[in-house]
This record gives C-alpha cells, sequence and structure tokens, in this order.
C-alpha cells in the first residue's frame, strides 16, 4: 500500500468486473482493470472514468462486451448480443496499443472497429497505435480483434470517459434485437 503526502491517490490491486468475464472473452480477452465506482477503485469526486483490457486472441471482443441474454419470453437465456452499438451523454477517447517493446508503433493485430447506426454504420480497420474519438451522441462499435500476433505480446485497448456520470443507449430495433452493422456477426456460446 503507498504512503505518504500523496498516497490517496495511488491506487494499487486493480479490480475486475464479473460481469464483463463472458464466453465470448474467455481464452481471448483479460479484461484487466475498471476505474470506476463499481470495483471501488475511484477517487470520489473524478471526472474520469477508464477501462483497459488485453487481447491477446482474435475474436476476443471487448467495451461493451457484456453479454446480454434474454430474461423473459420464448428467448429466455438466449444471448442477445454481445458489443452492442450504442451512444452516451459524454465524450469518450478509445486509445488501442502494442506492447512490443521491438516496435512500438505497430498494433500487433488488426482491430475491427465500427462507428455509426445500422446501414449508415462504417467498418473501420487498423494494424497501427490508433485513438478514436467519438463525441457524445455518437453511436459506436461493435468491435473486436481480428488478428493477435503475439498472445505474449497483446494489443492494449483503454476506454476513457470524459465524466464519472454518463449514460448509455443501446441501439435496438423494434423486435428488441440489437442494430448491428451488415456484415457483423455476432459470435453466441
Amino acid at each position: 500500500m503507498a504512503v505518504g503526502k500523496y498516497a490517496d491517490y495511488v491506487f494499487e490491486g486493480l479490480k475486475t468486473i464479473s460481469r464483463f468475464t463472458t464466453p465470448q472473452r474467455e481464452g481471448k480477452t483479460v479484461f484487466s482493470f475498471h476505474w470506476s465506482k463499481e470495483t471501488g477503485i475511484w477517487f470520489p469526486g473524478s471526472k474520469v472514468w477508464v477501462e483497459a483490457s488485453l487481447l491477446y486472441m482474435p475474436g476476443g471482443v471487448f467495451c461493451g462486451g457484456q453479454e446480454r441474454v434474454y430474461t423473459e419470453g420464448e428467448k429466455a437465456g438466449q444471448v442477445i448480443g454481445i458489443s452492442i452499438p450504442h451512444r452516451h451523454s459524454v465524450d469518450e477517447a478509445f486509445f488501442f496499443f502494442g506492447t512490443n517493446p521491438q516496435n512500438p508503433h505497430y498494433l500487433g493485430g488488426e482491430i475491427e472497429f465500427w462507428l455509426g447506426a445500422g446501414e449508415e454504420a462504417e467498418k473501420y480497420l487498423f494494424t497501427k497505435n490508433t485513438c478514436i474519438y467519438i463525441p457524445a451522441g455518437l453511436v459506436h462499435l461493435p468491435t473486436r480483434a481480428t488478428k493477435v500476433d503475439n498472445p505474449a505480446q497483446p494489443i492494449v485497448m483503454l476506454v476513457v470517459h470524459a465524466a464519472s456520470d454518463w449514460s448509455i443507449e443501446e441501439i435496438f430495433d423494434d423486435k428488441g434485437e440489437p442494430v448491428y452493422p451488415p456484415g457483423w456477426i455476432v459470435e453466441k456460446r
């Protein structure tokens, strides 16, 4: 435990959140930490929200990656989706970077990231360290790794919200199904 004048600003033993541990992440993604009230790793009055994941196998999903399951009706128990397109009430930034010290500008794989809603969504693929700025209200996701070169040098994904209190609006159609971009295949159990 940190000791000193500024020790209140040092947080050791960052925790994961169990709702982010899903079959779609197992063996592909390590949700390494979450700076939020949910984990108890939080500084009262903070104006920042942060999560970080380590991606070490293709197909791993993150960010919005909590699995949704129907709870009622004939679909009860079925997976609704994962990495559901959504928008927030605040700005957000995604940072993707590699961990190879011999090639610090190379991502170490490829990331697929979608911006926009439904038919209007655009797919972005990148293999270099990348930042994606999401202004408040812009629909974004899904996202996943399509390639990871070396599981021992995972891709790091860092997400930062510009406020500690924010809202999320997931995008569903009239039948209650997530509105994924054309061409996105939802990985189910």
